[in-house]
Order: C-alpha cells, then structure tokens, then sequence
C-alpha cells in the first residue's frame, strides 16, 4: 500500500471541491501518475439518447480534470465511468487500475445523480480498499500531521503516508485523556474533591506514558522516511478536535488518519477518523486497516 509508482485516481465532476482536490494531489501525493473518473449515471436502457449524451459529457468533465491535473504536476488519463451509484463505481475503477489512493473533493456532492443520498466522499473514504485523500480547501504550508494511538492501523497509516507522502518533515501526534477529566468531575461536589492528588499523580504517570507513545509512533514514522518530530496533547474537548486544533496551530498541510472501519454503531455515532475527515478545514488522508485493504485480492 502507498507505492508511489502506482497511480492514483482522481474523482472529478467538474465542481470547485473537485477542482481543489485535483490541486491537492498535486501538492500532496509522490505519484505523478493518475487516471481521472467522472461518474455518469445510466439509465434504465429505454433511453439510448440520453445515455449517450451523458456519456459525451462524462467524458468532456474528465478531459477537463485531465487538464487541470497537468497544470498540477500530473500526467493523467481520463476514465468517463458508468455506474448506479458515485462511490461504487469509484471504488471498482480503484480496483481495477490498482489505485494507490483515491482522490476526492471533501463537499462531493450527488446532485447531478438521481439515486445519490450520502455524501460522495464520505461514503468512498469508508468503503474504500486503500488510502483516500478527502480534500477541504488548500491547507497550509506545514508538514504533514500524523495521528498516533499505537494501534497497528496507526502504524500501517504512518507507514502508507511515508510513500503516498514522500516522506519529509512531519509532526507525531498523539492525543491523551488526562485521568482527571473523569475522576474530578462531579456535579455535586464543588472544588477538587477528595480524589484531586490522585488525579494529579495519574495525570503525570499518564502524561509520560503519552510521551513515550508518541516518541514510538515518530520512530515508525522515520522508518517511512518523515523527519519525525513526537507530540503529546491533552485532548479537549474530544480526540478529533484536539487533532485538528493542533493542526491548525502547526499549520499542518494534511492529516493522516488510520481507519480501523465502521461498524453500524460508528456509522450512527461516528469515530474519531470519520469526525476529522468530516469537519477537517485541510486535506486529509485516512488509511484503512491492512486486512481490508488485502481483501481486494484473491
């Protein structure tokens, strides 16, 4: 997964969130390869003429993304796409082409297709096999934030960005729940309470503890080949927030999520890489978990 060589397929419908996701992929990703996919929705077969006319379209917003990928650094094809539904055509074009990441606009909406209901780009970076850009305006200029929690998708994501990426300066986050948020609060007691020492004894213990994961996930960031520099961050006000804040006081230029998948409860409640991918004001880049991205081969 994140081999540079291999190309990456830019969703495009002609929309201003397109556009700058093409852009993004121009600032962001190694590869300088890409196929660009417009997606046109067929109809029943009892229209010849209007598929067809929606075909020749497909083809000319294709073109035009293709023209806009070269003005970004990318050499491109264009791949005008039947398809039932947006992210599902997507998702098998990747397939077949062997995407090392897809790249779409963060507001890809459904509104030239009839059957589209969920966001575009929410239901691809979920489905998707492999690495999916989500493009939220141009970002800053800063290196790359990668989240850590020490899990093995953590890892795996680090280890995909460094090749999507091309490695360089980037910024190890890891984001902590001091004990005392929970161990303090209180409705009725006012003050710090009977339990405030061993809040704060646990806070130290835990704020070390954090340091040293966030100095593990900068070193498997190095092994991908990022100038690693570790963080330790009390969260506030929820881990995806804490994330973003700091991205956006370090200027981060994307953020790297692992995925580990969404289970019907985590579609309902969200997680916290679908929180950031949602509410991002920059590029982000979510990895899923290795088991499902090897699942597309046989």
């Amino acid at each position: 997964m994140g081999n540079p060589g291999r190309p990456h397929l830019l969703c495009f419908d002609g929309t201003d969130s397109a556009a700058e996701a093409v852009r993004a992929a121009g600032r962001l990703l190694a590869s300088r390869q890409a196929v660009v996919a417009t997606v046109w929705h067929p109809s029943d077969g009892s229209a010849a003429e209007l598929d067809d006319d929606r075909a020749r379209r497909a083809a000319a917003l294709a073109a035009e993304g293709c023209a806009l990928a070269q003005d970004s650094g990318i050499t491109a094809e264009p791949r005008p796409i039947a398809a039932d539904e947006v992210a599902t055509g997507v998702m098998a074009l990747a397939r077949e082409i062997d995407a090392s990441a897809v790249v779409v606009g963060a507001r890809a909406a459904g509104a030239r297709h009839p059957r589209l209901r969920a966001s575009v780009s929410r239901a691809v970076a979920h489905g998707a096999d492999r690495p999916v850009l989500v493009a939220h305006g141009a970002g800053d200029g800063g290196p790359p934030l990668l989240a850590y929690d020490g899990s093995d998708v953590a890892r795996e994501a680090i280890a995909a960005a460094g090749g999507l990426l091309g490695g360089g300066l980037a910024l190890v986050v890891h984001a902590w729940l001091p004990p005392s948020h929970v161990l303090l609060w209180n409705p009725i007691i006012k003050g710090p309470g009977p339990l405030a020492e061993p809040a704060e004894m646990l806070d130290e213990a835990s704020a070390e503890a954090a340091r040293r994961l966030a100095a593990d996930g900068a070193e498997h960031a190095r092994a991908a080949r990022f100038a690693a520099e570790p963080l330790a961050v009390p969260v506030a006000r929820g881990t995806w927030r804490t994330l973003l804040r700091v991205a956006r006081e370090r200027h981060a230029r994307v953020i790297v999520v692992g995925s580990h998948g969404m289970s019907p409860l985590d579609v309902a409640l969200g997680t916290v890489a679908d929180r950031v991918t949602t509410h991002a004001d920059r590029p982000v880049l979510m990895v899923p978990r290795r088991t499902r991205a090897e699942a597309r081969s046989p």
